[in-house]
């Protein structure tokens, strides 16, 4: 028969076959393990559609991966804060880890040092997924400011996820399998600090928490995919799918933290109420003309003080104010 070729196929190793009609072919394979793990024949015609389509929808995820990933950035320009850059590097490091699963890392192979492998690769993107985590979780809960024990803990952890990095050029497996099992502990801690914020009613914690909550889920998911529980051929889709998901929820978590006030007005209204009922208190007025606009605002304190009906004094009709103020004293106002 004709001799087997080699196909340029993402993800999987391919190879087309030639049998004539009637005819009886032998093919001996050498293996680099003990077993494969899935061997499939395919009709040339449908293996080259389903290729397509594959190649099609990892395309489109990484797009939106990257669009989303670039808007994350963008928004440090709006507002000056590090859970923006944080996103940004997580959804960087999400783009690298959809292209490796969908074999496009194969082509840039090429270009890469000699002593690059696509182990080095694999744990390049495995440890800075960990460390967008663990930035996200440090600046998402703004545990800067809420506990100096998580803070300090978090530092550390960052740290040693950028020592991770060298240790990944020296053993990538090894790198590779500390940073997922390091990513899922830092992932399930993140919820349980999100959790524990909200119920204390940080606003932020609030907003975070269905990322983490759609995070931790494709976690689980991705562990169980990971040893072997859950085999299906849709899922690598699956789960490009879902990290896609995760960025969409965080993109609506950074929009609020970029343009939704909330918790500043929330502290502006408690404040102020704190100062109504000081002033209250001590049974003071406030009166407050604005010489510009000719516009003059007159506490109902002061109002209630003189016998006066509520509105009497105040608006653009300064009249009134004039004639409540001692006849000594008006040269000053006039």
């Amino acid at each position: 028969g004709l001799p087997p070729s080699n196909l340029r196929v993402r993800g999987s190793d391919a190879i087309a076959i030639t049998v004539a009609p009637n005819a009886t072919v032998s093919y001996a394979l050498e293996l680099n393990a003990l077993t494969i793990g899935e061997a499939m024949l395919w009709r040339r015609i449908a293996f080259d559609a389903q290729n397509s389509q594959y190649s099609f929808f990892h395309g489109v995820v990484i797009g939106i991966a990257m669009f989303l990933s670039i808007g994350f950035l963008c928004l440090f320009i709006v507002r000056l804060n590090a859970v923006f850059p944080s996103a940004g590097l997580f959804g960087i490091a999400t783009i690298g880890f959809i292209a490796f699963d969908a074999g496009y890392m194969s082509n840039a192979q090429r270009f890469l040092p000699a002593l690059w492998q696509p182990s080095h690769s694999r744990a390049l993107v495995e440890v800075l997924m960990l460390l967008g985590v663990v930035l996200c979780v440090t600046t998402f809960l703004d545990l800067r400011r809420r506990s100096a024990v998580w803070r300090t803990i978090f530092i550390v952890l960052a740290f040693a996820t950028m020592g991770l990095l060298g240790y990944g050029w020296v053993a990538p497996e090894q790198a590779s399998g500390v940073a997922r099992m390091a990513f899922a502990g830092a992932v399930l801690l993140g919820f349980v600090l999100t959790i524990h914020y909200w119920q204390r009613g940080f606003m932020r914690a609030q907003a975070s928490l269905l990322p983490f909550s759609v995070l931790l889920i494709w976690t689980i998911l991705a562990g169980l995919a990971s040893v072997g529980i859950i085999k299906d051929e849709f899922l690598d889709p699956a789960l490009a799918a879902g990290l896609i998901l995760v960025l969409v929820t965080i993109a609506f978590c950074l929009a609020q933290f970029a343009f939704d006030q909330g918790s500043g007005s929330h502290q502006f209204m408690r404040d102020t109420g704190r100062r109504a009922l000081a002033l209250a208190g001590s049974e003071q007025a406030v009166w407050d003309w604005q010489v510009a606009d000719g516009s003059l605002y007159v506490g109902p304190e002061l109002e209630r003080a003189l016998g006066l009906t509520p509105g009497t004094v105040g608006g653009a009709d300064l009249q009134r104010w004039f004639e409540l103020i001692h006849p000594a004293d008006r040269a000053v106002y006039a």
